[in-house]
């Protein structure tokens, strides 16, 4: 007896492996959000530290040009912190289609999957109905030439 064979095989192994690239393609996204929040946070982290130093230093009195040395030095990181925060924002955009394209990748997988557990079950049945039949015949066979 021939086994099992789904017509739409090689489309099931050719839409599994383009949920895997998706899915790699999110996990890099991902990890790019990572680095520029972690990015961010370090921003964040410098402007506060020398928020810190600058008022330890002012309250002992500051030169005009370390006044203005330290707020360009903030604004400097601000603006870091302004082409960060725009990374991010636009990573997040690229990372929720991505999230759509793993969802209709899995949704196009799964369709295929239920397919052939459909067409698998069909061919369990048409067996099971086979083996019947021949189990059937035997015994009358048996029955007739007994």
């Amino acid at each position: 007896m021939v086994g099992f064979n789904f017509p739409l095989q090689k489309v099931l192994e050719y839409r599994r492996q383009l949920l895997g690239v998706e899915q790699s393609r999110l996990a890099t996204i991902k990890q790019e959000l990572l680095k520029l929040e972690s990015k961010r946070e370090q921003l964040l982290q410098s402007i506060k530290v020398a928020e810190m130093v600058f008022a330890e230093k002012s309250r002992c009195g500051i030169e005009v040009t370390k006044y203005k040395l330290h707020m360009d030095y903030v604004h400097s990181i601000m603006r870091s912190l302004d082409v960060v925060d725009a990374g991010i924002s636009e990573v997040k955009i690229r990372r929720d289609r991505q999230l759509e394209a793993v969802v209709r990748a899995n949704k196009d997988l799964r369709m295929l999957e239920k397919l052939r557990e459909k067409d698998f079950l069909e061919y369990n049945e048409a067996l099971a109905k086979r083996e019947e039949r021949m189990i059937e015949e035997f015994v009358n066979n048996l029955s007739v030439g007994g």
